[in-house]
């Protein structure tokens, strides 16, 4: 809505005469407005009584020209106050004949408004005053479908990450864990990471539990209720780097950079057993475990030395030979390795490379890198991400290389993961952007 009172309202077929130009087309679906107040006509190009969702900046950016009665652009510096904490942006006052500003809705109020004022002089007899210009009304609704921005903020956002395993999505910051099962209409709980200046990883594991594996290779911490409470496991041989995950069945499978062994635990940590000799399983003298990883209840080893993945289903043991398919001189603590259905996804963050494994066919694919990236998995396939809105996913034998476009007021990405098979991030104002299907 608009303030009207004490001044002259002109439709802008009227101000046309005076000030519209070939720069600003006149909008044929919003009814421009305009105002005299004192020696100033101020004209509404676009953007006024529009719908939008709840925390998310409105589709059409708010325009507003400011000219004298001769119809000459003048420049003014306007203040702006939005309703229910909603925030404006990309305010450019000098650059161009008109003032545009992005309008982001607040969160709870349905209906909300954006009041523009501006000092005039020559109104009052005592000097300027403030004098309320427009109030741009906005309906917020749920979103349906789209970019959503978190109305939470999670603080730094090169200090966040964010896991899911579909049905849960958490960010982790340095001191917490927020957690919830709707990241748009949901209740977020908090609870404090694990070991805050000591772990270099917590991811969701087969199972549904959340895992914290320490920096310095000296423990394990465990939690079965998505954060509210973690258990610190001992693991065995733990000096140096290591892996470890935990399997839909529940087991825990652990190994240790330059050994043979595969260790198994069934008993959530409290013992260990020795479960596969990769010597013996790919009949070679210099094998040794590079990478482990699993879906649902098939565990997958990928050697170094002699190259072999090794698939274990049950009491089903099959082993496969890629000779010189990735390096043989590899570190555990550059390699990683996913799970997919039928495939193994490794990733060399040592050479930039990743590599695609079809279990089934044992054939072999590869696609090369710039930089460091991450595994993630979602809905069975496994993305290959980074920190930007260009990713790999392995689809019928192959990478394809695919991208998204960016939210609206969104630039960067820390750590780019998938929820539900939608791509998933915090950005740079430590808010989480996650698209809804």
């Amino acid at each position: 809505m608009m303030a009207f009172s004490k001044y002259t309202f002109l439709f802008l077929a009227i101000l046309c005469a005076f000030s519209c130009d070939d720069d600003e087309p006149e909008p044929d679906n919003l009814g421009s407005k305009a105002i005299i107040i004192g020696d100033h006509i101020y004209t509404i190009i676009q953007g006024d009584e529009q719908s939008g969702v709840f925390g998310q900046a409105l589709d059409e950016v708010i325009k507003i020209r400011i000219t004298d009665l001769t119809g000459r652009v003048v420049r003014r510096n306007l203040k702006f106050e939005a309703s229910d904490n909603g925030v404006f942006t990309h305010v450019n006052h000098y650059n161009s004949d008109t003032i545009s500003i992005s309008w982001q809705l607040g969160c709870t109020e349905p209906n909300q408004t954006l009041k523009i004022t501006d000092n005039v002089c020559g109104l009052a007899k005592n000097g300027c005053i403030d004098v309320e210009v427009f109030e741009i009304t906005a309906e917020a609704k749920k979103i349906q479908q789209g970019w959503f921005q978190s109305c939470e903020t999670f603080g730094s956002y090169s200090n966040n990450s964010v896991i899911s395993n579909d049905k849960y999505i958490s960010v982790i910051t340095y001191q917490s864990v927020y957690t919830t099962t709707d990241p748009v209409n949901g209740e977020w709980t908090t609870n404090s990471s694990p070991q805050t200046s000591n772990y270099r990883e917590i991811a969701y594991a087969e199972n549904g539990h959340m895992y914290a594996k320490s920096r310095y290779g000296n423990g394990l911490s465990i939690s079965n209720n998505y954060g509210q409470s973690w258990k610190s496991i001992s693991l065995p041989n733990n000096w140096g780097n290591h892996d470890m995950i935990i399997m839909k069945n529940g087991d825990y499978i652990y190994a240790r950079e330059y050994s043979h062994l595969i260790y198994r635990s069934t008993d959530a940590g409290a013992s260990w057993q020795e479960f596969v000799n990769v010597l013996d399983e790919t009949n070679s003298t210099s094998s040794q475990v590079l990478a482990i990883a699993s879906d649902d209840d098939v565990l997958h080893i990928v050697t170094r030395n002699a190259n072999h993945v090794i698939t274990i289903q049950g009491q089903t043991i099959h082993v496969k030979a890629y000779t010189n398919s990735w390096p043989i001189y590899s570190d555990m603590s550059r390699f990683h390795a996913q799970a997919g259905k039928n495939n193994v996804i490794l990733l060399d963050n040592r050479n930039y490379k990743v590599y695609g494994i079809n279990t089934n066919s044992g054939s072999i694919t590869s696609s090369s890198l710039q930089y460091q990236h991450s595994l993630v998995k979602s809905q069975g396939k496994v993305y290959v991400t980074d920190n930007s809105n260009t990713y790999r996913v392995y689809e019928n034998g192959s990478f394809q290389i695919k991208s998204f476009e960016m939210p609206k007021n969104s630039s960067r990405i820390s750590r780019l993961n998938f929820h539900q098979g939608s791509p998933v991030f915090i950005d740079h104002f430590g808010k989480l952007n996650v698209y809804i299907k």
